[in-house]
């Protein structure tokens, strides 16, 4: 009779332990599958972008030069979006990289005030500064989703399960440089 409790004991003891696993794999493939939404997201949102950047080195070298040699300015724009594409940036660096493009463009821009008279010119601009919320808003669910990841793999039970499948913390996007740029667009 005492067997009997003792392996009724240990096969509800066992049941429990397995009801928290697999709870806890379901909650780490939950949001496995959410940071690759988001990350997809950001990438496109940032490819997005970097398009709308070459598209606005594209219209300069077309409209304002015409021919010309290239003005210095133009030069460190395209330098840089041409020194995005060559490297192999992680989406942090990738996002970084841009935004140094777009303030060498903003630049560009401001010292010349006849672009600005230019409805192509402006649709350019307009999209630059939307794709900024944009991305403002899918860094900001990024870290919320990384914030519950990696408060998952940082507590217990759920630590144990992410040491055996070498779940590791995952990166922040700076939220430094997010804020800096919305005050900058404010500022503008």
């Amino acid at each position: 009779m005492e067997i009997v409790i003792i392996i009724s004991i240990i096969v509800v003891i066992l049941g429990i332990i397995s009801l928290v696993v697999v709870t806890t794999c379901d909650k780490f493939r939950e949001n496995i599958i959410r940071l690759n939404e988001a990350e997809a997201s950001i990438d496109a949102a940032l490819n997005k972008r970097f398009d709308l950047l070459k598209k606005s080195v594209e219209f300069i070298d077309k409209e304002v030069n015409k021919g010309k040699t290239a003005e210095e300015e133009k030069i460190k724009v395209m330098h840089t979006i041409a020194e995005i594409r060559s490297k192999n940036l992680s989406k942090f660096e990738f996002d970084t990289s841009l935004y140094d493009a777009i303030d060498e463009f903003k630049n560009y821009s401001d010292d010349h005030i006849e672009l600005k008279k230019n409805n192509d010119f402006v649709k350019i601009e307009v999209n630059l500064i939307e794709s900024e919320s944009e991305i403002v808003a899918l860094k900001k669910y990024y870290n919320d989703i990384s914030k519950e990841y990696n408060s998952l793999v940082s507590k217990f039970p759920a630590n144990i399960i992410a040491f055996f499948k070498k779940y590791k913390k995952k990166e922040y996007f700076s939220e430094r440089e997010t804020k800096k740029n919305i005050l900058d667009e404010l500022k503008a």
